[in-house]
């Protein structure tokens, strides 16, 4: 009797040991229950109002021309502005068929149109005369400080060609090592390539 209970105890304590192994995450059966991540779904940002602001014309310093005229920008306030509902279907539509036909090009104003838009803009005459005097003075500035660095740069060079040790001929040594890896590499390109005899010439 007392063989049997045993024998029934160890039975329970395998079986609940063999429950507790199936059970765990590192029970090779176990591996095929665990389920794979989700892929990460895709966000889309939408925008369904957009607002444009309108502003006057005004003097801008920093929007100094390349070649001449005064200088424009717009001014600090904006002096209107427009809201639109980017979800109505029909302006959705209506505005991709003007991007489509519209080309992206930044319109350039000439000295003359420069000078109108601020007399449109009620700036004096003589301020006009002083904005397109003050872009002269910068434009000159900037040509000078680019001529400046060209000529640092130019006796960079110079001091440094100097300072280079020559050879006999007087070329430098670095130009020698460069000539002759271009000549050999002049050779590898136009020397003919090796000619090899078919098979059959080398059969008796």
């Amino acid at each position: 009797m007392e063989l049997l209970q045993t024998a029934a105890m160890t039975t329970a304590a395998e079986r609940l040991k063999q429950d507790a192994d199936d059970a765990s995450p590192t029970h090779v059966e176990a591996l095929f229950e665990v389920t794979p991540p989700r892929a990460p779904s895709s966000r889309v940002v939408t925008f369904t109002t957009a607002t444009t602001y309108v502003f006057n014309v005004a003097y801008g310093g920093s929007a100094l021309p390349k070649k001449s005229g005064p200088p424009i920008g717009m001014a600090d306030i904006h002096i209107d502005e427009f809201h639109e509902d980017l979800r109505d279907e029909l302006y959705q539509l209506q505005t991709s068929d003007v991007e489509h036909k519209r080309r992206r090009r930044v319109r350039k104003f000439d000295h003359l149109e420069r000078i109108d838009m601020l007399k449109r803009a009620k700036y004096h005459v003589r301020d006009i005369a002083t904005f397109c005097m003050d872009a002269i003075d910068i434009r000159k500035s900037r040509q000078e400080s680019l001529h400046q660095f060209r000529r640092e740069v130019y006796q960079a060079d110079v001091a440094d060609d100097e300072d280079t040790p020559r050879d006999d001929e007087g070329h430098k040594a670095d130009d020698t090592e460069d000539t002759m890896m271009n000549a050999m590499h002049e050779l590898k390109r136009l020397r003919p390539p090796m000619f090899e005899p078919p098979c059959h010439s080398l059969q008796p």
